[in-house]
């Protein structure tokens, strides 16, 4: 790491976590643009730093960022200067499509796997849950057709679980899964922000279990990854494998939504990437025979209190936001 390395890092960290801040604490469309170009800047920042294809991964970034911001702010104006005519409709709905952009979803998601895959670790795990929090939650402030966010959590559920079937990469499994994610998060949204927010606050710990490990690791695909049983749990656990933490976690989902109709989707999305989650544990641990031989005592010494962690972090969550 060279000398400006560190000083870049903790600037682009303060303005995503700044642009973060304004978006989802504005009720205003400028604002939360605003709060969005700032967040954008400093990703940009870090992509920047922690990528291996610095410019390829930048450009494809800044590109869809950029048609998405345009969409966003095309919409946005629109709205508040058109209001209460029938093209206020189009605007709204162009600023669906910019949020989506921006959070990587249907239907423009193909950049994500490109990026994700030129990452480092910790880009990875920031554009795969806290990258999608600010405009997901715009989205549920502005959304006024529930049938389109319908519509993408259908086809985010089957992208997601049968896209993943057949990749290789732990990164691309992440890719896939967090789109089946997506579509939960979705599903809380169109019932009540609190529902969203609990969903994520537990999503975004498990998936930095995940990350963590295979970040120590330094595993990058599944025939030469070696697994120890937190790896699988906290993996298991993020696919909502019973009776695992994130199992609960959807169960509470399932309970609070009213709308069971939608929820069969992001579900059977579920039920699908479990295949592939499935293949990477038994192809890793069992083919290996890598199940007993826990040669990292760090992770034998965290399982137990990570494991029961995560149910007391689910348990505060319940408790705060529900």
């Amino acid at each position: 790491m060279n000398r400006f390395e560190g000083p870049l890092v903790v600037l682009s960290s303060s303005a995503l976590i700044f642009g973060l801040i304004v978006m989802v604490s504005t009720d205003s469309h400028m604002s939360a643009w605003v709060g969005m170009e700032v967040n954008m800047l400093g990703f940009m920042c870090l992509l920047g730093v922690k990528s291996v294809l610095n410019m390829r991964v930048l450009v494809n970034y800044f590109v869809f960022q950029s048609f998405g911001s345009t969409l966003y702010l095309f919409g946005s104006t629109v709205v508040l200067h058109f209001e209460g005519l029938n093209i206020t409709l189009l605007g709204y709905f162009l600023v669906h499509l910019g949020l989506l952009c921006k959070a990587g979803l249907f239907p423009f998601w193909v950049w994500v796997p490109s990026v994700v895959n030129s990452s480092g670790w910790l880009v990875s795990y920031l554009l795969l849950g806290v990258q999608k929090v600010g405009p997901l939650l715009l989205l549920g402030v502005w959304c006024t057709c529930s049938e389109f966010l319908s519509f993408v959590v259908l086809v985010m559920s089957v992208m997601g679980g049968l896209g993943g079937a057949v990749q290789n990469s732990y990164r691309d499994v992440l890719v896939y899964s967090s789109f089946v994610h997506s579509a939960w998060m979705l599903v809380c949204l169109m019932s009540s922000q609190h529902l969203f927010l609990f969903y994520v606050g537990a999503y975004v710990v498990q998936l930095g279990l995940v990350v963590y490990y295979l970040w120590r690791s330094n595993s990058s695909f599944m025939k030469s990854g070696k697994w120890s049983l937190m790896a699988a749990s906290s993996l298991m656990s993020l696919s909502g494998l019973p009776p695992l933490a994130g199992f609960v976690v959807k169960m509470i989902v399932v309970f609070c939504v009213g709308d069971k109709l939608i929820l069969v989707f992001a579900l059977a999305g579920s039920i699908t990437a479990m295949f592939y989650y499935l293949k990477a544990v038994i192809s890793s641990i069992v083919k290996d025979f890598n199940f007993c031989v826990l040669d990292d005592e760090d992770f034998v010494w965290l399982f137990i209190p990570f494991t029961f962690g995560l149910y007391i972090w689910v348990y505060c969550l319940g408790r705060l936001f529900l």
